[in-house]
């Protein structure tokens, strides 16, 4: 054997371990992305539990109730193509794990999902869901052994498999983007912060809804006042005194939406304001503002939130 000819099977076999590592991250990065759309995706929560034992009752839902194309399809293509992955993964990297073995699998990974979000209250368990998904991964096996087998023996390495799982999850990252973009890390950028002088501007000690300012205090909405777990001084009273020495804030916050209307992007802007420019804007409307009191219960700070959109 040459020793160029000795190279190239050396750089064969390199790029064969690189693409099987490769398919191995998309598996991890797959179940992550699983668990987090499926089970965690109103948070850690276990305060909502719904159950739906009645085949195909979304499409009943999408004729009796106000329910849009976008929600609909958001919600079967979703599940649907949810699975699709799981029903490649499974062969590829398990040789012991034929179609039947394959359809059985994605049935029981949906059926558990479903029984951990009623029995944990984590989300509606939906039987709709467990044949959605389940199509889903009858779908992606015939793509792995009717395609992406086929071209993985003849070319001796997975780069079929691994090239489709990488344009499907980019183009399912995209479709989160735009349409479900709070299921994604939060997108959030805050501008000018340190003009708070080291305050957490969600630290104050009262949030509520200002309605008014006269000459030595500000009116509040009573019913829209939420006191801080470790503010102790609560009050009946509907103002709050201000003077010279509050220190006045603006928190301007412009949001970025996705087609459907969900935030893609919140963006915190703080401005130092004056006492003329705090009138102004309550007179324009009422805004939400976070009131810091000292011990002679006066603001010593006021925080007033301003919402706008993105240009």
């Amino acid at each position: 054997m040459n020793l160029k000819l000795k190279k190239q099977i050396n750089n064969v076999s390199i790029i064969k371990k690189f693409i099987s590592f490769g398919v191995w991250v998309i598996a991890i990065v797959y179940i992550l992305a699983l668990l987090k759309i499926v089970l965690f995706k109103y948070g850690f929560t276990s305060e909502l539990r719904s159950l739906n034992l009645k085949p195909f009752a979304f499409i009943e839902s999408y004729f009796t109730e106000d329910v849009t194309i976008d929600v609909a399809l958001k919600n079967v293509a979703g599940n649907f193509a949810l699975f699709i992955p799981l029903g490649i993964l499974l062969p590829a990297l398990f040789k012991n794990i034929n179609k039947k073995k394959t359809v059985f699998i994605c049935f029981g990974v949906s059926l558990l999902f479903e029984f951990l979000q009623y029995i944990i209250g984590l989300g509606a368990s939906d039987i709709d869901d467990v044949v959605l998904n389940t199509f889903g991964g009858i779908i992606g096996m015939f793509i792995y052994f009717k395609i992406l087998k086929r071209i993985d023996i003849k070319i001796k390495m997975r780069i079929a498999t691994f090239s489709f799982l990488s344009v499907f999850g980019l183009c399912g990252l995209l479709s989160l983007y735009l349409y479900q973009p709070n299921i994604l890390p939060a997108q959030v950028e805050v501008i000018n912060q340190e003009i708070l002088e080291g305050v957490d501007a969600y630290s104050a000690d009262i949030q509520t809804v200002c309605i008014d300012v006269d000459n030595d205090s500000i009116l509040i909405d009573k019913s829209r006042r939420f006191y801080d777990d470790n503010y102790k001084v609560q009050s009946n009273e509907d103002k709050y005194i201000i003077d010279n020495n509050t220190k006045l804030f603006l928190q301007l916050r412009k949001y970025k939406y996705s087609p459907n209307g969900n935030i893609q992007k919140s963006t915190f802007i703080y401005n130092k304001i004056t006492m003329d420019e705090f009138k102004n804007l309550i007179k324009k409307e009422e805004k939400s503002v976070n009131l810091w009191i000292s011990e002679d219960n006066k603001c010593s700070r006021v925080l007033v939130v301003e919402k706008g959109d993105m240009e």
